[in-house]
């Protein structure tokens, strides 16, 4: 999804709008306002996707490799988005040209119990757990889609908005001194990690569903990648240079659509399209879909997102599947019952961890620690202890 939009406020000069926490329909507006929004967002979601892909965040070995702490690409990838994002929504709220929105805390046993971030604590630990099982993220599987072709007022009540800035150390002078120390490290740490010889055994593992037998016989389509290059018809970006793509991809979407890079809120958007469909009562016996019919715009980001991975694969150059090898290697592609019962399970805590915590790695990660959102921060880091703790537990799928 893309979570909230930016939208002029009665109390900020009619120039200066406000990142919100939900975008729905248009209604009322014109054809050519329609097309413009669904053509904005669509595009946004392209670009997201695309970016996604020439990273390699949504193979499962990646994410599971990450959780057990055994290749650090994600990470880098994770934390070089979400500096540039921070630079760009601190720099644009000096400019004023918008005002941040971070995410509120949810409090899902009460605002006595863990300060009012139950829903953050918990919803975290359960997207954790979902990624170490199932080795996605509601955004990645979008990704995945394309390649192999908020707001959560039910659970808890929200608090004022907390965040890490205050006013004898801004924003942007947090943003400075975060983008200055850590820019460097990532780039080191792209140039010092073997991101290309674990993406080579990650796309083997992944799309041969077994070990390779005879790595001898495998050729590195990766191994020719610089560190610093950005060319659409490589078959990867190295994470720092991805980790860049997707925070501009950041600036983009605040800039097209005056909203902010999330991918969670579409599940309960299909869900809520489904359910009024289908039970007339639906307000009484579903109200949890309420807050999300409306929310079409991410349901068109999220089309984007398939397109832009289906784009990014397609242009690659890498045949995938067996033909990633020279010669096919021992091994299925039919999952096993345990397999399966694992992945959905795994799908299962994802979505619902999500919309307990209000956003997921995306939202909380990506746009929320963006914003210096206390509960994002509080969010990111359960998640990541869930998701080592599971994933050390269950091992690689």
């Amino acid at each position: 999804m893309v979570q909230p939009g930016l939208t002029n406020t009665p109390h900020l000069p009619r120039h200066v709008v406000q990142i919100k926490e939900s975008s729905s329909s248009p209604n009322g507006k014109s054809v050519i306002f329609t097309v413009w929004t669904w053509f904005t967002y669509l595009l946004a979601g392209f670009l997201f996707g695309f970016a996604l892909e020439k990273a390699k965040v949504y193979l499962p070995s990646v994410i599971i490799g990450q959780m057990r702490w055994e290749q650090y690409s994600m990470l880098i990838v994770f934390m070089t988005a979400t500096l540039v994002g921070l630079l760009a929504v601190s720099i644009l709220e000096k400019l004023g040209i918008c005002k941040r929105s971070a995410k509120p805390p949810l409090a899902f046993l009460g605002e006595n119990y863990f300060r009012g971030f139950g829903n953050n604590l918990i919803g975290g630990l359960l997207i954790g757990f979902g990624m170490s099982l199932s080795g996605a993220c509601p955004g990645t599987v979008l990704v995945q889609i394309g390649f192999a072709t908020s707001r959560a007022s039910k659970f808890g009540t929200k608090k004022p908005v907390e965040t890490l800035d205050s006013p004898s150390f801004s924003a942007l002078a947090i943003a400075c001194v975060a983008c200055l120390a850590g820019f460097p490290l990532l780039w080191y740490g792209t140039t010092r990690i073997p991101w290309r010889s674990q993406l080579q055994q990650d796309m083997i593992t992944d799309f041969l569903r077994a070990p390779a037998a005879r790595p001898e016989v495998v050729s590195n389509p990766f191994q020719n990648i610089g560190d610093v290059e950005l060319d659409f018809t490589r078959p990867a970006w190295s994470p720092f240079v991805s980790g860049l793509a997707i925070g501009g991809t950041q600036v983009i979407s605040i800039l097209i659509t005056g909203s902010v890079i999330g991918a969670s809120s579409v599940f309960p958007y299909i869900g809520a399209v489904i359910m009024t469909r289908l039970d007339r009562r639906w307000e009484k016996t579903a109200p949890f879909y309420k807050d999300y019919r409306d929310m079409s715009s991410s349901f068109r980001f999220s089309v984007g997102m398939v397109f832009g991975g289906l784009c990014s694969s397609l242009t690659s150059g890498l045949v995938y599947g067996a033909g990633l090898a020279a010669k096919p290697v021992a091994g299925s592609l039919l999952f096993t019952p345990a397999q399966v019962s694992r992945l959905v399970g795994g799908g299962i805590l994802l979505v619902y961890g999500s919309r307990i915590a209000g956003g997921c790695t995306s939202g909380h990660g990506l746009s929320g620690m963006a914003q210096l959102s206390v509960a994002s921060f509080i969010t990111v880091a359960f998640m990541f202890l869930g998701g080592t703790l599971m994933a050390f537990l269950v091992g690689p799928i």
